[in-house]
Protein backbone atom coordinates (compact mmCIF):
# COMPACT_ATOMS: atom_id res chain seq x y z
CA UNK A 1 0.00 0.00 0.00
CA UNK A 2 2.85 2.26 0.79
CA UNK A 3 4.43 1.96 -3.09
CA UNK A 4 0.70 3.38 -4.13
CA UNK A 5 0.94 6.46 -1.97
CA UNK A 6 -0.80 5.37 1.21
CA UNK A 7 0.06 5.37 4.85
CA UNK A 8 -1.04 3.44 7.93
CA UNK A 9 -2.12 5.35 10.67
CA UNK A 10 -4.83 5.40 13.48
CA UNK A 11 -7.46 7.63 13.64
CA UNK A 12 -8.14 10.81 15.95
CA UNK A 13 -9.68 11.40 19.24
CA UNK A 14 -11.86 14.23 18.91
CA UNK A 15 -11.07 16.18 22.24
CA UNK A 16 -13.49 18.49 24.58
CA UNK A 17 -12.81 22.06 24.16
CA UNK A 18 -13.05 24.78 26.81
CA UNK A 19 -14.97 27.61 26.45
CA UNK A 20 -13.18 30.79 27.09
CA UNK A 21 -15.06 30.89 30.29
CA UNK A 22 -14.05 27.85 31.77
CA UNK A 23 -11.03 28.48 30.57
CA UNK A 24 -11.15 31.69 32.63
CA UNK A 25 -12.50 30.17 35.73
CA UNK A 26 -9.48 27.87 35.82
CA UNK A 27 -7.02 30.40 35.83
CA UNK A 28 -8.83 31.97 38.40
CA UNK A 29 -8.97 28.96 40.73
CA UNK A 30 -5.24 28.53 39.87
CA UNK A 31 -4.30 31.98 40.99
CA UNK A 32 -5.98 32.26 44.52
CA UNK A 33 -4.35 28.81 45.24
CA UNK A 34 -1.21 30.30 44.35
CA UNK A 35 -2.13 33.15 46.81
CA UNK A 36 -3.17 31.11 49.50
CA UNK A 37 -0.20 29.63 49.47
CA UNK A 38 2.26 31.48 48.65
CA UNK A 39 3.81 32.21 52.50
CA UNK A 40 2.86 28.06 53.13
CA UNK A 41 5.29 26.09 54.68
CA UNK A 42 6.13 23.42 52.13
CA UNK A 43 5.73 20.35 54.32
CA UNK A 44 2.12 21.52 54.42
CA UNK A 45 1.85 21.69 50.47
CA UNK A 46 2.54 17.39 51.29
CA UNK A 47 -0.70 17.78 52.96
CA UNK A 48 -3.01 18.93 49.92
CA UNK A 49 -5.65 16.25 48.97
CA UNK A 50 -6.44 16.41 45.34
CA UNK A 51 -8.97 14.20 43.34
CA UNK A 52 -10.04 13.50 39.77
CA UNK A 53 -12.92 11.31 38.39
CA UNK A 54 -13.23 9.14 35.28
CA UNK A 55 -15.72 7.09 34.26
CA UNK A 56 -15.27 3.17 33.56
CA UNK A 57 -17.24 1.25 30.44
CA UNK A 58 -18.37 -1.81 30.81
CA UNK A 59 -18.17 -2.36 27.37
CA UNK A 60 -14.97 -3.33 25.60
CA UNK A 61 -11.82 -0.57 26.29
CA UNK A 62 -11.24 1.35 22.79
CA UNK A 63 -8.12 -0.59 20.95
CA UNK A 64 -6.29 1.29 19.05
CA UNK A 65 -4.78 -0.95 16.69
CA UNK A 66 -8.27 -2.03 15.78
CA UNK A 67 -8.66 2.02 14.91
CA UNK A 68 -5.96 1.49 12.21
CA UNK A 69 -6.58 2.89 8.72
CA UNK A 70 -5.39 3.48 5.19
CA UNK A 71 -5.25 6.45 3.75
CA UNK A 72 -3.29 8.38 1.07
CA UNK A 73 -0.45 10.72 2.29
CA UNK A 74 -2.00 13.80 2.19
CA UNK A 75 -4.90 12.91 3.87
CA UNK A 76 -5.74 13.17 7.96
CA UNK A 77 -6.96 9.92 10.04
CA UNK A 78 -10.57 9.58 11.06
CA UNK A 79 -12.35 11.15 14.04
CA UNK A 80 -12.88 8.88 16.28
CA UNK A 81 -15.63 10.12 18.91
CA UNK A 82 -15.55 9.69 22.71
CA UNK A 83 -17.85 6.78 23.56
CA UNK A 84 -21.30 7.47 24.32
CA UNK A 85 -22.60 8.89 27.63
CA UNK A 86 -25.33 6.43 27.96
CA UNK A 87 -23.78 2.90 27.55
CA UNK A 88 -23.39 1.57 31.23
CA UNK A 89 -20.66 2.63 32.87
CA UNK A 90 -19.70 3.43 36.45
CA UNK A 91 -17.82 6.74 37.79
CA UNK A 92 -14.93 6.44 40.06
CA UNK A 93 -13.22 9.37 42.17
CA UNK A 94 -9.68 8.33 42.90
CA UNK A 95 -8.32 10.95 45.82
CA UNK A 96 -4.61 11.26 45.89
CA UNK A 97 -1.50 13.42 47.46
CA UNK A 98 2.12 13.69 46.91
CA UNK A 99 2.58 10.48 48.87
CA UNK A 100 0.20 8.41 46.26
CA UNK A 101 -3.28 7.06 46.40
CA UNK A 102 -5.84 8.13 49.60
CA UNK A 103 -9.25 6.66 48.62
CA UNK A 104 -10.48 5.12 45.30
CA UNK A 105 -14.21 5.96 45.47
CA UNK A 106 -16.94 4.27 43.29
CA UNK A 107 -20.25 6.23 42.85
CA UNK A 108 -23.63 4.28 42.83
CA UNK A 109 -25.33 3.47 39.81
CA UNK A 110 -27.79 6.29 39.44
CA UNK A 111 -26.97 8.66 42.31
CA UNK A 112 -25.81 12.29 41.72
CA UNK A 113 -22.31 13.25 42.38
CA UNK A 114 -23.16 16.28 44.88
CA UNK A 115 -20.65 17.51 47.70
CA UNK A 116 -23.09 15.92 50.23
CA UNK A 117 -21.66 12.36 48.48
CA UNK A 118 -18.66 13.16 48.75
CA UNK A 119 -18.74 14.10 52.36
CA UNK A 120 -20.81 11.08 53.50
CA UNK A 121 -18.71 8.95 51.64
CA UNK A 122 -15.13 10.74 52.64
CA UNK A 123 -15.78 11.58 56.41
CA UNK A 124 -15.82 7.68 56.87
CA UNK A 125 -12.66 7.01 56.75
Amino acid sequence: MTELGYRSICGKWVLHKLSRNQRLARLNIAKKLFETYENCDSRRLTEIITCDETRVYYSAPYIKHKKRSWVRSDEQPAKIPRPDFRKPKIMYTIFFSSHGIVLQLPCESGKAVTATFFQSKCFQI
